[in-house]
């Protein structure tokens, strides 16, 4: 199960950078952002969308209550008690210390950011129990069987972990994202003291603003250069191929029964219906925000290629699309009249 990978050198450079700026008394948590070095958190079991509630007060960047997912098999949880917790981003090269596979965070992490909850599946619907047993596949013990918790399916299961190797490999949280957090309860002398268990922190978000795929359509004279006005201006032509930017072909239906293979950024744009016709919409208008100077989006170019590509490449459209949308339609900054 453990593998060398891009997120091996990932670590290293963590542990580079960490060395570096140290002497200067900063600190470094990767993808996680700016996290303190310990915090003050509690407990309890969940059972309904995860395997623990956590609660961290007193620290003001982390204060919150959190779904929370076991990473250790061999110690029991203190639960309803306040513990003294030392907090290690999950892409630090300090993650290694706490769980068997070190490597396979990335997939967690694009497991946690893919939420397969009560999403069906070729085996049935996917529950918290099957997302809490994956990660322990991938963290802690690649041969878990045991009946803790009860109900979860092995199908389902190595479902999760096949869609996570094969759209996970290198994922790296980015704005908006969710990037899991390794809280470890220690005591004064820095042993253990309960269980190990990770956060899925929301990474701050940039933007605020998004023009909607109606608002690209309508005015595609100006984003393809047409007509003047820079407050449109894209690396991007209408004629482009969707193939080209994104490295996907695809079909859209353009309305009625009449579809179109391999379409335009244009012709993408304008497919009606849902599904794969949603995303490309949806993509294409995303991409334009992410090209735009004059708009502050939530996503950078690469990743809304990056989201695209996961979402055609595992048949999931709609997750992506959803996500993509509420940026697209978070209030557009430029004026139609240029």
């Amino acid at each position: 199960m453990k593998r060398i990978s891009v997120f091996t050198v990932l670590m290293l450079a963590a542990t580079l950078l960490v060395a570096v700026i140290a002497p200067l008394g900063l600190s470094a948590s990767g993808p996680c952002g700016d996290l303190p070095s310990t915090v003050t958190m509690s407990y309890v079991p969940n059972k309904v969308t995860a395997y623990l509630t956590t609660t961290i007060t007193g620290d003001g960047i982390l204060d919150g209550t959190y779904d929370g997912w076991c990473v250790d098999l061999d110690r029991q949880a203190v639960f309803e008690q306040s513990h003294n917790a030392k907090v290690v981003c999950s892409y630090d090269a300090a993650a290694e210390d706490y769980v068997a596979y070190p490597d396979n965070f990335d997939l967690v992490n694009w497991i946690l950011n893919r939420d397969f909850r009560d999403e069906s599946g070729s085996h049935g619907a996917y529950t918290w129990k099957d997302v809490q047993v994956a990660i322990w596949r991938l963290l802690v013990d690649s041969g878990y069987s045991g009946s803790d918790p009860t109900g979860w399916d092995a199908d389902r299961v190595n479902d999760i972990i096949a869609l996570a190797q094969a759209n996970g490999e290198g994922f790296i949280p980015g704005t908006g994202d969710l990037c899991a957090v390794i809280l470890v309860p220690m005591n004064a002398r820095q042993e253990i003291t309960s269980q190990v268990s990770i956060i899925a922190l929301r990474l701050p978000g940039r933007g605020g603003e998004g023009c909607t795929p109606g608002f690209w359509k309508n005015n595609w004279k100006k984003w393809q250069g047409v007509e003047p006005g820079n407050a449109w201006t894209n690396p991007y032509d209408g004629g482009d191929r969707f193939s080209d930017v994104f490295g996907r072909i695809i079909t859209v239906r353009s309305g009625g029964r009449s579809t179109i293979s391999d379409p335009t950024l244009f012709q993408a744009l304008n497919s009606t219906g849902g599904g794969i016709d949603a995303l490309a919409r949806h993509g294409v208008a995303a991409l334009l925000n992410a090209a735009s100077p004059d708009i502050d989006y939530a996503f950078s170019v690469g990743d809304v290629i990056a989201r695209v590509q996961a979402a055609i490449d595992s048949g999931d459209y709609e997750t992506t699309k959803d996500i993509l949308a509420a940026q697209n339609e978070a209030g557009c900054p430029i004026d139609q009249q240029g």
